[in-house]
């Protein structure tokens, strides 16, 4: 078996059912943005809305760190996901990966918790069907110990165009 037969065998893709979910989540997303921001137009689909929010997001930051990565991310997972075909291959790891973030996102905006459940429990409900452990992922070295990024294990430092050393 070559090595991108076993790649293929081994990446799962999201279900029909899974791109319906996501996708109503989506909406409902729009909704509970919109009720917040009630003076946002009528015509604006969630996009549009969360681009409000994006673009009048106020740094702050939430459990010690500033949510405004999730905030892009989710943006471009929102853009991605409506213009994606529901015959698509997107791999599970992928969708749990945006729904990860839009419960983030959601948890931080404060967003109904009926909502924020709802994320959660189709989040959860794809890896039942898939064996990838989701735990946090650590780079190791070639011995099977974690890499540490300290300064004795670094490379030396390059020259930047100037000349000078950073």
């Amino acid at each position: 078996m070559t090595f991108f037969a076993c790649l293929l065998d081994t990446l799962r893709f999201m279900r029909k059912e899974d791109y319906q979910d996501v996708m109503w989540l989506f909406h409902e997303l729009g909704e509970c943005l919109r009720s917040k921001r009630q003076n946002a137009p009528k015509d604006w689909d969630t996009r549009a809305l969360f681009r409000d929010v994006v673009e009048n997001h106020q740094s702050t930051f939430f459990g010690g760190r500033n949510p405004f990565n999730w905030l892009k991310e989710l943006q471009t997972t929102l853009n991605f996901w409506f213009h994606l075909q529901i015959a698509s291959d997107v791999p599970e790891d992928d969708v749990w990966r945006d729904l990860d973030t839009l419960e983030r996102v959601a948890g931080y905006l404060g967003l109904d918790s009926a909502f924020v459940d709802s994320v959660h429990n189709v989040k959860n409900r794809i890896p039942a069907r898939t064996s990838t452990n989701r735990g946090p992922k650590h780079r190791t070295s070639s011995n099977g110990r974690p890499k540490n990024r300290t300064s004795t294990n670094r490379g030396p430092k390059r020259a930047s165009r100037t000349g000078r050393r950073r």
